[in-house]
């Protein structure tokens, strides 16, 4: 089943305008023509053709065996490398899903580089069997800033807001680029719809899609694909999968089943957008799923989403940074214990405050342009 999402082209002057309603009313935009527009080109490949490229490696990534994937190391707590089966919870239920994680990369030198230590900015792993996977997801993460960074400046000029209040953040934030793969199970024994089912923040979804399966020679029951939560961040990217599936929660409690169309990136506003100004206080972060029926369960699904994060130590809601609250919710899912997420924020309460960071990364600009005049600065146009 296909359901038209609400549209926010980007080449109309209508663009912001319908973003932001789009935004409160429902939380997701189908952003039209973005993905074909080269002014988020990177190399001279549009969005839309790198995606097409990423896809053809994810596949090859798909197919190799599982015991081939898990040699790939996971590191920072599954925020970069290879994340099996049963590893990650983003819900009530268990889901059969895997992921790569990748991100974008800051040049040697830049000063947020520091904190590579506590999981942030670090390099991505390799993947010797399909080389040009790591940097084909590097580059795209590159494109997606540039779309996120415009997407950011004509919502502040559209609400009236100052140059860089949702921008600067993002300016040498954080893109993860994560690479999902669905696999099929062995054989589905039983298929039901839930109601009920408790997402992150306590939230109750109707309408959720589950089976019971053999994998591996086991038994599961009530599994999904990714169970119903809400977005973590202030924006995730969704570029698509090869097939159907997802669904989001409407304000009736329903739940819509939508396909993105070709050519059309979908944005989704996700937890802390709302904190960034007062006009983006009804920006619904949207649960979503990704529900398994015994007709989709026949073969395996691919996606790519973008998961925009501001800088580490920007202060997002009541004194507490995008560190601490990302620390958290890695918790919420199953990547970190309670323990080791005490420590890593412990550890956070030591990092300069956000206001000192620019002042070091707007430094760092200044030697970058004297050293290259085609060097392009991200931070310096908002101060």
């Amino acid at each position: 089943m296909k359901h038209q999402l609400p549209i926010a082209d980007i080449l109309s002057e209508n663009f912001t305008a319908d973003f932001h309603r789009n935004s409160e009313e429902i939380g997701f935009n189908a952003v039209a023509n973005a993905s074909t527009d080269p002014r988020f080109s990177i190399d001279g490949k549009t969005i839309e053709e790198q995606k097409i490229l990423l896809y053809k490696d994810l596949r090859e990534f798909a197919d190799l065996p599982e015991s081939e994937k898990e040699k790939i190391d996971r590191w920072a707590e599954g925020q970069r490398g290879y994340t099996g089966l049963w590893v990650e919870k983003s819900g009530e239920l268990w889901e059969l899903r895997t992921h790569l994680m990748t991100a974008g990369v800051l040049p040697e030198g830049h000063p947020l580089n520091d904190y590579r230590k506590d999981g942030f900015y670090l390099p991505n792993v390799k993947i010797p069997q399909i080389p040009t996977l790591i940097p084909r997801a590097e580059q795209l993460a590159q494109s997606m800033e540039k779309l996120t960074l415009y997407t950011a400046e004509q919502l502040e000029k559209y609400l009236d807001i100052p140059n860089g209040t949702m921008a600067a953040p993002l300016a040498y934030g954080q893109y993860f680029i994560r690479l999902h793969i669905y696999p099929k199970p062995d054989e589905v024994i039983g298929a039901r719809v839930l109601n009920g089912v408790e997402a992150i923040g306590g939230t109750k979804v109707d309408g959720v899609e589950v089976v019971d399966i053999i994998h591996n020679g086991k038994r599961h029951n009530n599994i999904l694909r990714a169970s119903p939560h809400p977005d973590i961040g202030l924006i995730t990217w969704l570029l698509g999968s090869e097939s159907p599936g997802l669904y989001i929660q409407m304000k009736d409690g329903s739940a819509l089943p939508f396909t993105t169309d070709p050519g059309k990136i979908v944005a989704n506003s996700a937890d802390f957008i709302k904190y960034i100004h007062r006009r983006f206080q009804k920006y619904e972060s949207t649960i979503h799923w990704v529900g398994m029926n015994e007709e989709s369960a026949k073969k395996d699904r691919l996606s790519i989403a973008d998961f925009v994060h501001t800088r580490p130590m920007f202060i997002i809601n009541n004194n507490r940074t995008g560190a601490e609250f990302l620390y958290d919710r890695l918790y919420e899912i199953n990547h970190l214990d309670i323990k080791t997420r005490d420590n890593l924020i412990a550890a956070s309460k030591n990092y300069p405050k956000d206001d000192e960071m620019i002042l070091r990364i707007l430094r760092w600009e200044e030697k970058q342009l004297i050293k290259d005049k085609s060097f392009e600065p991200k931070l310096m146009k908002y101060y």
